[in-house]
């Protein structure tokens, strides 16, 4: 874009350092009514993720429990692992990967 332009006389003119001030502060203007927009977007998403992750931990939970007798997987000190042997038990993916909080790794 050309910022001189020619007048109808044939003499040119700039654009003066108000207009362009101007300009500039309506950008700043719209550019801070656009970020809190954005910030409230991007928790939205996280609290979106949350509920995802929780709702595979419930999902793999009850694939747990359908396939090992109604009982719920042992802990992480577990010694009773109601009546199946270490070996009989799955791997269903990490549970602690899905109760990790992405943001404070």
């Amino acid at each position: 874009m050309n910022l001189i332009m020619r007048s109808r006389r044939g003499l040119t003119t700039a654009f003066t350092l108000i207009e362009l001030l101007v300009v500039v502060a309506i950008i700043a203007i719209l550019a801070g009514i656009l970020l809190p927009a954005l910030a409230r977007a991007k928790a939205s998403a996280y609290r979106i993720n949350c509920v995802s992750n929780w709702k595979e931990v419930g999902v793999a939970l009850h694939m747990y429990t359908d396939d090992f007798r109604d009982t719920l997987p042992p802990g992480p000190h577990a010694t009773n692992y109601a009546g199946l042997s270490q070996t009989e038990l799955p791997i269903y993916g990490g549970f602690n990967s899905l109760l990790k909080n992405p943001h404070k790794v």
